[in-house]
């Protein structure tokens, strides 16, 4: 099963084996629905998926739920996933959420821009505010890549982290330009692209 997620700005990517042949279907769920559905699962409750030609269904015991299909045709993801990644950080998912926690709190409340300075073994996290705040926090990471300057919202980088199942995060950058691409060190199922912001 392959779900994707787009806002325009990120998109998330998971696939999963359902250990088992099933028909092929495919079709647009609106947020509304997905945020219910989030709400209302437990971590290992075993439910069924349907999709039919204009309607989502997902039935569990004691619940079922339907939503219309948004029509339309939905981003081709496949040409947004970079596929060279010359930069490729890894971390403990743990200590990288938190340094940007505390950094980010110098950062405008509007887009919460972080600028990440990646060099070898090292990874300096800025953020400021108009008021001449500024916050920096030094980590030690292991990168295999060109020295290179990139920003972020950081709001976008700690959400894409929080999907993690695993506390290692390996963060792959083409360039300042380019989308950065967030994946677990141990689920090649998953994965979570972001556009940099001009910082």
């Amino acid at each position: 099963m392959r779900m994707v997620a787009t806002d325009g700005h990120r998109l998330a990517f998971s696939t999963r084996s359902l250990g088992k042949a099933i028909p092929s279907a495919t079709g647009i769920v609106p947020r509304k629905a997905v945020t219910e559905i989030m709400r209302v699962l437990g971590a290992s409750e075993e439910v069924q998926l349907a999709i039919t030609e204009n309607q989502f269904v997902l039935q569990m015991p004691n619940f079922v739920m339907t939503a219309r299909l948004i029509e339309g045709q939905f981003p081709n993801y496949d040409a947004v996933i970079p596929r060279t990644h010359p930069g490729k950080l890894a971390a403990p998912r743990s200590s990288l959420s938190a340094a940007l926690r505390r950094v980010a709190v110098m950062a405008e409340e509007r887009n919460k821009p972080v600028k990440l300075d990646l060099s070898p073994a090292s990874l300096k996290v800025t953020a400021s505010s108009q008021e001449l705040w500024e916050a920096e926090e030094i980590l030690d990471v292991e990168y295999a890549g060109e020295e290179m300057v990139i920003g972020f919202n950081s709001r976008y980088l700690l959400e894409a982290m929080a999907a993690l199942d695993k506390d290692q995060v390996v963060f792959e950058i083409k360039d300042a330009q380019s989308p950065g691409v967030i994946k677990s060190g141990e689920d090649e199922g998953y994965c979570c692209v972001i556009m940099p912001m001009r910082i």
